[in-house]
């Protein structure tokens, strides 16, 4: 009766699993080949399981973590990508080695608990992280990673503006890893053994998971393989589970070739001493403008992506504004979030590129005070303000900009109620503080003082599928086809409106402000727009038309009025230095190493570099490799981050 209540839901939930598996394959989510050798795998598995629990039953938990491998490792690819097969572009065996790296989680887990405790923990493991993919894939147009724990804070403050669309695929994936968790749990029930078998059961599993953990990530397991992270075409992107492990390997940042003392002091001393020649040509000080920056939440102009028309305009006032401002393009290192790391990159003028892919600076590497533009402008006689209208809790903003400087920041918490749309303040609530602060801060300032405002808004972060907004801006001849673009196009000209009411402001005063306007982002809208634009499958793109997707506007105009002037396309870790520039205000050495570098490599960011042709270069390229100024870039920014 016993081996009844065992067998009958065990058999129920194969046959879901290969029902789904079958489903997956008349849909084209699973190759009917993938289908097959994932069958014999998992039987091959199964009786290894079944054969040492009989005869050796200290190497049982082998069949159980290679079953549980294979099975969840499918699992998560369909919950994560909504496909799921053996082959890929990689040249050696990428989903085979991710099927191992479940399989040794497993064994950890078999150590740890047993064998109903390893099925269990596995299983939910795998369905959470395949979920999060899924979720993440469609917010963010990427897969998960470790250093997305340290996230977790900002990811639920903003989760209630985005809305999940579920696919059939995802749902056979849902169905089958629930079913697949039911079979694993009955065909793995554990039993009694003796204190010694029990003990041997337990240390070789862990002794496996880390042997396997050891040889992939210390000895060039998967490099032999031919599995290695290739910026220009990464490979990892086709599994889910090794794009964690192998972005998580990269978490330890080793030296730049080249790196140490007399290096340093090398390009220290080259720094000085453009840095005295370039004071030396800057010419007195003249009096100090205020300068206020506005960090514009996902704000970019669609229309550099490719050709569309809409029904209405939503760029009004930015596109008159140019006229009367510096203005360009920035090519920004993140979509569709990871504001923070734009924030840093203006701030600081360092680059994403040389940084791990997905991590987020301000998380991770901001350590210890930091020279930064608010400690140049500090050091002239400016006081410093951020003024960010949302939770103070995101990014471990409160920390860093101690540590770059500011003399107070201003949160949302500090202000009992807002203006809203889609759950986030208003940019004319926004615009309305930012007044009121500049205006109790001029009232308060030192003789002879300056001012400096940071201000991030927040109007148009992402999820753009809220059911109170009408869309006003649509896509010609595809009216109603993207609903996304055309609610995030709707958003954009308001902010347009709003921003031309904040700029009239300040057209008023007696004193000289100036302002720096830009997009910290694109927003991640849909496949289809994407495929409009470029013409053809926004899947296979060339480095430059991937890198469309990474532009964003910028003006830097004056109430007393400046020269009007495009700036053409730089990246926004240069944006500071064209700013201190414009005002005429003194930089760092490091700031007019980056103006010199801007001539030769004019736009850089976490994909690639632009040089001075306007060819776009891979960061792996031994044009980007073997530069000597960008040699000189990354060993000036690992000294600041971590040799300071």
């Amino acid at each position: 009766m016993e081996k009844q209540r065992t067998i009958y839901p065990a058999s129920a939930a194969g046959m879901i699993c290969a029902g789904c598996a079958c489903a997956l394959m008349a849909s084209g989510g699973m190759g009917p080949a993938d289908g097959l050798v994932t069958a014999a795998a998992m039987a091959a598995a199964l009786g290894l399981e079944r054969l040492a629990r009989r005869y050796l039953p200290a190497l049982a938990w082998l069949g159980e973590a290679l079953f549980c491998g294979i099975g969840w490792y499918a699992a998560t690819q369909l919950l994560s990508l909504g496909e799921f097969g053996w082959t890929s572009a990689a040249e050696g065996p990428l989903h085979e080695l991710g099927a191992l790296w479940v399989a040794a989680a497993c064994a950890l887990l078999y150590a740890l608990g047993g064998a109903r405790f390893a099925a269990l923990g596995t299983g939910a493991a795998a369905a959470a992280f395949g979920a999060v993919n899924y979720a993440l894939i469609q917010f963010r147009g990427r897969q998960f990673m470790l250093i997305d724990l340290g996230s977790l804070r900002t990811a639920l403050n903003v989760s209630g503006s985005y809305e999940l669309e579920l696919t059939a695929a995802f749902a056979l994936g849902l169905i089958f890893a629930l079913a697949f968790g039911l079979w694993t749990w009955r065909l793995f029930p554990g039993g009694k053994m003796g204190r010694v078998s029990r003990l041997v059961s337990r240390a070789l599993p862990l002794a496996g998971a880390v042997i396997y953990a050891y040889l992939c990530l210390h000895t060039g397991l998967m490099y032999r393989n031919g599995i290695y992270m290739n910026w220009n075409d990464n490979e990892f992107r086709a599994s889910s589970v090794m794009y964690f492990i192998a972005t998580a390997s990269t978490l330890d940042i080793e030296e730049p070739e080249g790196y140490g003392d007399e290096a340093l002091d090398a390009i220290s001393l080259r720094l000085i001493e453009n840095a005295a020649e370039r004071d030396a040509l800057a010419g007195p000080a003249g009096e100090r403008p205020d300068i206020l920056v506005v960090m514009s939440e996902s704000f970019s102009d669609s229309r550099e992506l490719g050709g569309f028309e809409t029904d209405e305009s939503f760029l009004d006032f930015f596109d008159a504004f140019a006229d009367e401002s510096i203005h360009g393009h920035v090519y920004s290192s993140v979509i569709g979030g990871n504001t923070a790391n734009s924030e840093y990159e203006f701030l600081t003028g360092d680059t994403m590129a040389f940084l791990p892919s997905g991590s987020v600076a301000y998380q991770t590497y901001i350590n210890y005070p930091t020279g930064s533009l608010v400690s140049t402008l500090k050091a002239q006689g400016y006081s410093a303000l951020s003024f960010h209208p949302y939770w103070k809790s995101g990014w471990n903003r409160t920390a860093v900009y101690e540590r770059f400087g500011f003399d107070d920041s201003v949160w949302l918490d500090d202000y009992t109620g807002y203006d809203r749309l889609r759950g986030y303040p208003t940019d004319e609530w926004n615009y309305e503080r930012l007044i009121e602060l500049y205006e109790a801060a001029d009232e308060a300032r030192a003789p002879g003082e300056g001012l400096f405002i940071f201000n991030i808004t927040m109007q148009n972060h992402g999820g753009y599928t809220s059911k109170n907004v009408e869309s006003e801006v649509h896509v010609s001849g595809h009216e109603g086809e993207f609903p996304v673009t055309e609610q995030y196009l709707t958003l954009i000209r308001l902010t347009d409106a709003e921003t031309r009411e904040f700029i009239d402001y300040l057209r008023a005063l007696e004193r000289e402000v100036v302002v720096i306007f830009f997009g910290d982002h694109q927003p991640k809208l849909e496949k289809g727009f994407y495929d409009l634009v470029y013409g053809h499958d926004s899947g296979e793109l060339q480095l430059s038309e991937f890198e469309r997707q990474y532009i964003t506007p910028f003006y830097i105009w004056s109430n007393k009025g400046l020269e009007a002037r495009d700036e053409g396309y730089t990246s926004i870790n240069y944006l500071s230095q064209l700013l201190l520039e414009t005002v005429g205000l003194r930089n760092t050495p490091y700031g007019y190493f980056l103006s010199e570098l801007q001539s030769s490599w004019p736009a850089i960011n976490a994909y690639g570099a632009m040089d001075a042709s306007g060819r776009w270069h891979y960061l792996s390229d031994e044009a980007v490799k073997d530069d000597e100024l960008l040699r000189a870039y990354r060993i000036l920014q690992y000294n600041r981050l971590f040799d300071p």
